[in-house]
């Protein structure tokens, strides 16, 4: 089998109540957990079909669950509300008993465009930078480009500067980079959006996790928008 149809799923390795959290799925509220380790959303078999999912089947396995290797029961796609959040949500179906929890929110949710996970006074949240989003004045056809690494790279853990590359990015053109943030396998780190101007600039990288990140020279970081106007104070100005 393909390892990219082998999903790593962390929850009954590395539970902690901090990441539970209701949410709504097509506007009824179940139980979930935000699962930093997840490589895909999960959804328990038995809330899919009491409200009426459509599934689809599939052909990837769900590896993690006790350390075992179990194949998705299927494939269903539906609304996610969480923290007020709204977004499309596609999630595998396990027969696997998760106790409490009905969906694990993995790393398509939590790493999608514009979120950002913030844990403070005991509690994670989910959080979508709407100012900067509205404030951003995107050119008519939204072009985005890869920002890459210019050499290969090893970043202890806190906070480093490294220098990126725009593809194909003019001269004169300003660009903003989606804020991203990334959990799997004990590698954390966060990159806050940054304001680059033509094909180089310089990015911060918050290295949380306990061992050094390694790059190599053109590794993908993050994506960047163009932009014809400021964006907000909060942004990092990374320009040459």
């Amino acid at each position: 089998m393909a390892d990219d149809k082998i999903k790593e799923v962390k929850l009954l390795q590395n539970h902690n109540k901090i990441y539970e959290k209701a949410v709504k799925i097509n506007g009824i509220y179940v139980k979930s957990y935000i699962d930093t380790g997840s490589q895909v959303n999960v959804l328990s078999t038995h809330v899919s079909k009491l409200l009426h999912l459509e599934t689809t089947p599939s052909s990837t396995t769900l590896k993690g669950f006790s350390g075992k290797h179990l194949p998705s029961r299927g494939e269903v796609i539906f609304e996610l509300e969480i923290d007020g959040i709204k977004s499309p949500c596609r999630a595998h179906l396990t027969d696997v008993d998760m106790g409490s929890i009905h969906l694990l929110v993995g790393q398509p949710i939590i790493n999608s465009d514009g979120m950002a996970l913030v844990v403070c006074d005991g509690k994670a949240n989910l959080k979508q930078d709407v100012d900067f989003i509205h404030n951003m004045d995107v050119i008519e056809e939204r072009t985005r480009f890869k920002v890459i690494t210019t050499e290969k790279e090893s970043l202890l853990p806190g906070l480093s500067i490294i220098k990126v590359n725009v593809l194909d990015n003019e001269n004169n053109n300003d660009v903003v980079t989606t804020p991203q943030h990334y959990e799997l396998q004990g590698v954390s780190y966060s990159i806050p959006a940054t304001l680059l101007r033509g094909a180089t600039g310089y990015i911060k990288v918050i290295n949380s996790g306990t061992r050094n990140i390694e790059w190599k020279e053109g590794e993908v970081l993050t994506r960047a928008d163009s932009c014809a106007a400021s964006p907000p104070n909060d942004v990092q100005d990374g320009r040459m």
